[in-house]
């Protein structure tokens, strides 16, 4: 357990004169430069921890890597590069292993000899050929994961060799917040060219429509409800889609666009059971072979109170939310309206300003609903 590592002598970290140990620094950091640039043109997760995987075990000669994620309160080990199995695919408690106090205590950390270390659960290591470890956290701030590097006999990492680890773990949590940003504009992209597809169909319909009135007598033509253009839509679960004309040839120019994590639909039925003239329009599923969770809003299209809206249940998991930065300005009609949709709005929410005249209306309230959507409600 003592001995002390022999390093090979092409290892870019072997200290045999300051001078040489400057000239392996920095043959590191232009290896770092190219791992970066690779990372920058990854666009899917599971290229990310490939490429971060070899490279932390390259960078520093170790003799093993692992990529961890972080799931609620479990550390997932998502894959390795090592020179024996490690735990590729295992979860352990956030509390029991390594990774999980990297995470928790967001900085990294050495340890020399993992069993004189209390937080190393030696059994989880004794089947395995670790001596000695490093490991840093994925996004400091707030980790997401966590990369580690391990040795077959006692080693001392360098404060150099830390600090590449740390910036390669920095690089990785950008590249992983891009791969997320990516997805959402495929599956945009996606949801527009489908959206195209159906616009096209529908107005193939109502060029369609003249024709049919024609050969049966222009009484016809001027006597067609909106249920001679019902259309089914297989993503919709059978439902009927009423495809409106008017906006199915001229969609709105602006709209309020909401990203939910699961609960759009309930959060649009909620909204427009709360205003008058509001209605939801249309609404497209996610099915069993698409991103999303089969049955949940791959999007939506709504109104409150003659305003367009839009919303989707994201097919991604996203670390940030709603903000307060941004609200719905609601200006209501009277009293009664106003401490309505206060009551409503703020039931299982969070009042962000109590009703109350403060100065520059006859009231007005700031509210946060159970959805996390800001409103502010004004009484002029």
């Amino acid at each position: 357990m003592s001995a002390t590592r022999s390093l090979p002598t092409d290892s870019p970290f072997l200290p045999r004169t300051m001078i040489e140990h400057s000239a392996m620094y920095t043959r590191a950091m232009e290896k770092l430069v190219q791992v970066v640039q690779a990372l920058s043109n990854a666009r899917d997760l599971n290229t990310v921890i490939r490429i971060a995987r070899d490279a932390a075990r390259e960078l520093l000669d170790a003799d093993g890597t692992t990529f961890v994620l972080r799931e609620g309160d479990k550390c997932f080990y998502a894959d390795e590069n090592a020179i024996a199995p490690l735990w590729k695919g295992k979860r352990f408690p956030m509390h029991l292993c390594v990774s999980g106090w990297v995470m928790t205590n967001r900085k990294p950390v050495i340890i020399e000899d993992i069993y004189t270390d209390p937080r190393v659960p030696h059994e989880a290591y004794r089947h395995t050929f670790v001596q000695s470890l490093a490991m840093a956290p994925i996004r400091r701030d707030d980790p997401i994961g966590a990369i580690g590097a391990y040795w077959a006999v006692t080693q001392q990492p360098s404060e150099e060799e830390m600090m590449i680890l740390q910036a390669l773990s920095d690089t990785v949590s950008v590249a992983m917040e891009n791969v997320l940003v990516y997805a959402d504009l495929k599956q945009n992209f996606e949801l527009l060219r489908h959206q195209q597809a159906r616009i096209a169909k529908q107005q193939d319909i109502l060029n369609a429509l003249p024709d049919a009135a024609h050969s049966a007598g222009r009484t016809t033509r001027e006597n067609i409800s909106y249920t001679d253009l019902i259309v089914p839509d297989d993503e919709t679960g059978g439902a009927a889609v009423v495809p409106n004309p008017l906006t199915a040839a001229k969609p709105a120019r602006l709209a309020t666009f909401l990203m939910f994590d699961g609960k759009a639909e309930e959060a649009m039925t909620f909204y427009v059971s709360l205003f008058r003239d509001s209605a939801v329009n249309s609404v497209t599923r996610y099915s069993a072979s698409e991103a999303g969770r089969e049955g949940g809003i791959m999007h939506a299209s709504f109104t409150l109170n003659g305003v367009p809206f839009m919303c989707i249940d994201s097919s991604v998991r996203h670390e940030f939310g709603f903000t307060p930065a941004i609200s719905l300005y609601m200006t209501c009609e009277d009293e009664v309206e106003i401490d309505r949709l206060y009551s409503d709005l703020s039931e299982g929410g969070e009042s962000l300003m109590s009703l109350a005249d403060y100065g520059f209306s006859r009231k007005f309230g700031w509210v946060k609903d159970r959805f996390g959507v800001s409103w502010q409600l004004n009484l002029p």
